[in-house]
């Protein structure tokens, strides 16, 4: 959710950016699961087509920023990725939360939904951090 959020975003508001999603016990090729789909597709964000990956060295060398949701997820990075180093960002603290519930495995859309919102508060809030306003044009 929280990458198809950020692509979404990121190119209404005209940024480029690249994204990628991984997850630290995904596996590759599975789908996103029903009720992230269906609250995605809410807010008119296509998610079918979403495929599961696990996260690699190669993903960590390649980003300049890694974005997670859980301080469990920061920790299992810190531990199998140590290059990780301080490109490692909580979601929450961009959400003004302290951490952002994984939310897979859940029985309820209302938990998804939670999750979606406060992804969607922090993708904004870093993406308004990470584009220049016109104030920062130089005349």
């Amino acid at each position: 959710m929280a990458e198809a959020l950020l692509r979404d975003r990121a190119a209404a508001a005209g940024a480029q950016l690249e994204t990628w999603s991984r997850g630290t016990a995904a596996r590759v090729g599975d789908p996103a699961s029903p009720a992230a789909i269906r609250v995605l597709a809410e807010i008119g964000i296509d998610l079918s087509a979403h495929q599961s990956a696990p996260v690699s060295d190669e993903d960590i060398d390649l980003a300049h920023h890694v974005l997670v949701m859980e301080k469990a997820h920061a920790s299992w990075l810190r531990e199998h990725h140590p290059k990780v180093g301080e490109r490692l960002l909580l979601f929450g603290w961009l959400a003004g939360v302290e951490e952002i519930d994984d939310p897979y495995g859940a029985w309820f859309d209302r938990t998804y939904c939670k999750t979606r919102d406060l992804l969607d508060r922090g993708v904004l809030n870093w993406l308004a951090r990470a584009t220049p306003s016109p104030l920062d044009a130089k005349a």
